[in-house]
């Protein structure tokens, strides 16, 4: 299933449990698990108690029962950074790098809502966030899904729901992320060129999010025919548009269309350099290819190191 497919659809949660419930997606359980179940001691049975946790091995060893006691299960807790800058809205007049994003963010939302995980979403662009509360319940799962919704049939950089930004604090999203959590972060890794620091705070925050043992999962989404590969419609004089910056330059995309394209293979590496030796789970992500794709590549791969 593509954008193309689906852009007529204004009810983005309907579409999920329709896209989450067919047979490519749907056999996939839920992956996320909390981090916090662990032993602590054991303890003498008393007659009564249930077996379920009764240590079998030190049973056959002993001869006396024991049961094994576990720190109070706690479920995961996710962050879903979106990144909502301008950039995200290329092409113009399809903005499909901010449509896949929220499709795919939407479906998390759905994925870890069902496993009862509580579930938070992070806005940000250029100079501006915003952090929504991280829950667990239906009621919250509707709250976030009008808000993606919101994403999902706004065309332009600047939504309604803008109106709730505040400054963006790279070191404020870290906190609040936590430790031991999940952040899912979704983006097109494109940063304003004359405020170089931009990418460099946002490197850190990843180490950051590291060393406070957080799973950290990056998306980087693309278009692959027009952005990645430059294939555009005409071979004519063209004027392009920095989104993040605003600056312009007309040029003719045969003239540097090979150099383009070696240049912006080498930052895709260098990100995915990066993220290996940072342990995060980079993958890039087509906008121009089908929505399911990254999602069951991400279900598969949890399922079988949570297995």
């Amino acid at each position: 299933m593509k954008l193309e497919d689906v852009s007529g659809y204004e009810d983005l949660e309907l579409l999920v449990k329709e896209a989450m419930s067919g047979p490519s997606v749907g056999r996939y359980h839920s992956p996320f698990h909390g981090y916090s179940v662990e032993f602590a001691q054991h303890k003498s049975y008393s007659p009564g108690e249930s077996i379920r946790h009764l240590d079998w091995k030190l049973l056959a060893r002993t001869e006396k029962p024991y049961i094994k006691v576990y720190n109070a299960e706690t479920n995961l807790k996710a962050l879903l950074w979106m990144d909502v800058s301008p950039s995200m809205y290329f092409p113009e007049k399809e903005a499909a790098k901010v449509r896949f994003s929220v499709f795919l963010n939407a479906c998390l939302t759905h994925a870890l809502q069902k496993g009862r995980d509580g579930v938070g979403l992070v806005e940000w662009r250029q100079s501006d966030m915003s952090i929504s509360d991280v829950r667990s319940s239906a009621q919250h799962r509707h709250k976030l899904m009008g808000l993606l919704e919101t994403y999902w049939n706004s065309w332009t950089p600047t939504p309604a729901v803008a109106s709730h930004f505040r400054p963006l604090n790279w070191a404020e999203l870290v906190q609040q992320s936590g430790r031991r959590s999940l952040v899912v972060i979704s983006s097109d890794l494109e940063f304003d060129p004359s405020q170089p620091q931009e990418r460099e705070q946002f490197i850190q925050a990843l180490g950051q999010l590291r060393h406070q043992h957080c799973e950290v999962v990056l998306f980087h989404i693309q278009h692959g025919q027009m952005e990645v590969e430059l294939n555009l419609p005409t071979a004519r004089p063209t004027r392009f548009v920095d989104l993040e910056s605003g600056m312009q330059i007309k040029l003719n995309p045969l003239s540097f269309q090979q150099a383009y394209r070696q240049q912006l293979q080498t930052e895709i590496a260098q990100w995915e350099q990066l993220c290996l030796e940072m342990g995060i789970d980079y993958q890039w992500v087509d906008a121009s290819d089908h929505v399911e794709i990254p999602i069951k590549a991400f279900y598969a791969k949890r399922n079988a190191l949570f297995r």
